[in-house]
């Protein structure tokens, strides 16, 4: 806790920059929906599009964490703090960080639910995503999620270096092209059949598949974190 409380003295500016893309992007969201709303006499519905681009500031800011990883590897060792104590204390700030633009998205969308139907009263919400961020089993898997993978793809950069970084680049422009349907959902109003569509045999899938796929993958990710940590070399 001593380290962690440290770090986050030092890396107020990750604290800062995840803010400001997790606010940016919901800015941007809720400037595209008043201009739909505003402009476009067929719109009659909304979706808090606001929220949604946040959450693309989020898997923005987690990118960023990903290329930072090696270089806050290499200035924790260099002050002292062990292999061992920073893959805590980095899994710890990337938890609170984490948790933080969940609040702050959860506050976007119930700040959305509550200005539309003022400034829009003829426009009803075509889909809610409050149902989704209130849903602890899509929200606990997420915030894993995004504490486990910078770390994960931060490990694996640092011990591959470019070579790694042309993978993710590639995953990278997948994340960009499949957020591009965000844009579909705001000339849509928000059409909730947009949002979310599986290929059939996934909806298959009974919970714990998911559970027990989730847990497997995670392992994996925290044993090649820990093995390929341990082995890092200072730079």
């Amino acid at each position: 806790m001593r380290r962690l409380i440290e770090n986050m003295k030092l890396y107020t500016q990750k604290l800062i920059l995840m803010l400001l893309c997790l606010l940016g992007f919901f800015l941007l969201g809720v400037l595209m929906v008043c201009a739909i709303l505003g402009l476009e006499d067929t719109a009659v519905s909304w979706v808090s599009l606001g929220t949604l681009m946040g959450m693309i500031g989020v898997v923005t800011f987690s990118a960023i964490c990903i290329l930072s990883f090696c270089q806050d590897f290499m200035l924790a060792l260099s002050m002292g703090m062990t292999r061992r104590e920073f893959m805590i204390t980095y899994a710890l700030e990337q938890l609170v960080l984490i948790l933080l633009a969940y609040i702050g998205l959860l506050l976007g969308a119930l700040l959305e639910s509550a200005i539309y139907p003022v400034m829009f009263p003829k426009a009803f919400e075509k889909f809610s995503i409050l149902s989704y961020l209130t849903d602890w089993k899509i929200v606990v898997p997420s915030v894993l999620a995004f504490v486990l993978l910078p770390m994960f793809f931060g490990t694996l950069y640092s011990r591959f270096g470019k070579k790694f970084g042309v993978i993710l680049y590639i995953i990278w422009m997948v994340l960009c092209l499949l957020g591009a349907r965000v844009g579909d959902l705001a000339s849509a109003a928000g059409v909730p059949s947009q949002v979310g569509n599986m290929p059939g045999w996934l909806t298959t899938i009974p919970i714990i598949g998911w559970v027990i796929a989730g847990a497997i993958a995670a392992i994996a990710m925290i044993f090649t974190i820990i093995h390929l940590g341990m082995k890092q070399m200072v730079k």
